[in-house]
């Protein structure tokens, strides 16, 4: 497997492609150095090295980075069963680990709630030391407090931020377009296709330009999400993250995309395709704004509510927003 003979010095390192969140995926070079040092400080920064189940494809930088930390930790990962990932399947893998300790799993957000609404999945969740979250944004907020919030891409050898703190080794920065920055041990080569257009030197550091806005707040760093998904709607500029986390808290909503739609007066105007829960009644925008109105300005409010049966996704599990935000253009 590409992975190990990577991490065990019979390769140069790992090719790796983004998951195509923004467009098409792009092949990443990451070094064995960059894999070893971002593996080795997870550990440190969690109860030291353990075993760590598999969840999602080894051929992606999340699955590829929990094969590098087994490595690492001398322990074979534990496996699913081949197929759709269900709480079921997540349940019976986490009893073949219950020896282990400690214990880890890294899940994207989708697979998390997946776990939440089974009884099971919740009793088997509760066996891990730590549960790392990444891959997209985690709307819901109320989550164990073994949950583990993680940031980072593919360019980052993964999660390099964990609950808004960096790992050893990781330096972030916000340049003055509110743009995040990230310097590090864990910075890629570059992509196979030689555009070095993300890249950046300055303080005597390498930097990568990442396409997500945040700010440093209380000694940790929060993540918007993507500067071109922000909406401007009259004159106001528009996190859709803050509009998506309130929505996601209306009883009835399984998932939600807050996106802009042209409007001839505001000039965009805020539009929130929601995914109901099973057996939920379709929301009105009259309900949405008045259920959300204390936690957001009134600019902020969406003026559109579109219902949607299932969320696209990529191949990763994130939602495919670009699909989402073109039916809202079409």
């Amino acid at each position: 497997m590409a992975v190990l003979n990577a991490i065990g010095g019979r390769a140069q390192g790992l090719a790796v492609h983004t998951s195509g969140t923004t467009g098409m995926p792009r092949e990443v070079y990451l070094s064995t150095a960059a894999l070893r040092l971002s593996g080795m400080a997870t550990h440190q920064r969690l109860q030291g090295a353990g075993r760590w189940l598999l969840t999602t494809p080894a051929d992606r930088i999340a699955g590829a980075m929990v094969m590098v930390r087994s490595f690492l930790a001398g322990a074979a990962p534990g496996r699913m069963t081949p197929g759709h990932f269900s709480a079921e399947g997540f349940a019976h893998a986490t009893e073949t680990m219950m020896n282990d300790s400690p214990r880890y799993v890294s899940l994207v957000p989708t697979q998390l709630r997946r776990v939440l609404a089974s009884p099971a999945g919740r009793e088997a969740l509760e066996q891990y030391d730590t549960v790392l979250v990444g891959g997209s944004t985690l709307l819901d907020s109320r989550v164990p407090a073994n949950v583990v919030t993680s940031y980072g891409m593919t360019e980052t050898c993964g999660g390099c931020v964990y609950d808004g703190v960096p790992l050893k080794g990781v330096l972030t920065d916000v340049d003055e377009d509110g743009r995040i920055l990230l310097s590090g041990t864990m910075l890629a080569d570059g992509y196979s296709d030689g555009d070095d257009d993300a890249w950046l030197r300055r303080d005597g550091h390498r930097w990568l330009r990442t396409p997500d806005a945040g700010e440093h707040r209380a000694g940790r760093l929060l993540v918007f999400g993507r500067l071109d998904d922000v909406i401007i709607s009259g004159g106001h500029k528009i996190h859709p993250l803050n509009v998506e986390r309130a929505v996601f808290d209306i009883p009835g909503v399984a998932d939600v995309v807050v996106a802009p739609a042209p409007d001839p007066e505001w000039g965009q105007r805020v539009v929130a395709v929601i995914e109901p829960t099973a057996g939920a009644g379709l929301l009105t925008v009259e309900e949405v704004r008045e259920a959300i109105g204390d936690a957001l300005p009134r600019y902020a409010l969406p003026h559109e509510v579109r219902t949607i049966a299932a969320m696209p996704r990529l191949s990763s599990g994130k939602i495919d927003r670009r699909s989402v935000q073109r039916t809202l253009i079409d």
